[in-house]
C-alpha cells in the first residue's frame, strides 16, 4: 500500500536476511508485515541508494526510505527534525516517477495481487504475499479476467455439455 510504503524507514530492511518488516504501528491491518527483498525489490532499493549517494547526498542522513524533495537543509542537524514526519514524502507519485517506473502506482498492489493468484493457484497462498487478511477480498475484488481468457474459459467447460440426442437403439 502506497500509506506503508511511504512510512518505510531505512532501519526497517535487513539485508542480510533479505527482508523489510513493516511495524503493526503503520500497516493498515495493525499487524506486523513482513516483505521479502525480492529481485525487483532490491532493484527499486538499490536505484534509491544510488539517488541518495549521488546528487541527493543531503538525505543520506535521513531514515526515511522515501524522504520529501522539501527538507530544510539547515535543520538536518537536528536529530527530532530528520526523524519527523516534516522529511518523510505524503505522495508516492514523485518518488515513482524519479526511479522511473511506469503505470500507476495503486494498480502496482492489484496486479500484484491478481498475479500472485494466477501464478500460485490458490487465493490462499497468494494471500500469504499480499497481506490480505481474508480470501474473500482476493476472489471479489483482484480477479478481473479480460475478455480473451473469459472466452477460454467458456469453451473449456462447454466441451463437459453434449446436447445431442441419444438414439434408443
Amino acid at each position: 500500500r502506497a500509506e506503508e510504503t511511504m512510512k518505510i524507514r531505512k532501519t526497517m530492511i535487513d539485508y542480510d536476511n533479505g527482508l523489510i518488516t513493516l511495524p503493526s504501528s503503520i500497516t493498515k491491518a495493525r499487524k506486523t508485515e513482513y516483505i521479502d527483498i525480492t529481485p525487483p525489490v532490491a532493484k527499486v532499493l538499490k536505484q534509491i541508494q544510488v539517488h541518495t549517494n549521488g546528487k541527493h547526498k543531503a538525505y543520506r542522513f535521513l531514515d526515511w526510505l522515501f524522504p520529501t524533495t522539501r527538507i530544510n537543509k539547515k535543520k538536518l542537524h537536528e536529530d527530532y527534525y530528520i526523524r519527523s514526519d516534516q522529511c518523510r514524502t505524503k505522495e508516492i507519485r514523485g518518488c515513482w516517477n524519479d526511479l522511473n517506473m511506469e503505470g500507476a502506482p495503486k494498480m502496482l498492489r492489484k496486479t500484484f495481487s491478481s498475479i500472485a493468484k494466477i501464478e500460485l493457484g490458490t487465493t490462499s497462498k497468494a494471500r500469504a504475499l499480499t497481506g490480505h487478511e481474508q480470501d474473500s477480498t482476493l476472489d471479489i475484488h483482484y480477479d478481473k479476467t479480460n475478455r480473451a481468457k473469459a472466452r477460454e474459459y467458456a469453451h473449456q467447460v462447454a466441451k463437459l455439455f453434449n446436447f445431442d440426442k441419444v438414439s434408443n437403439e
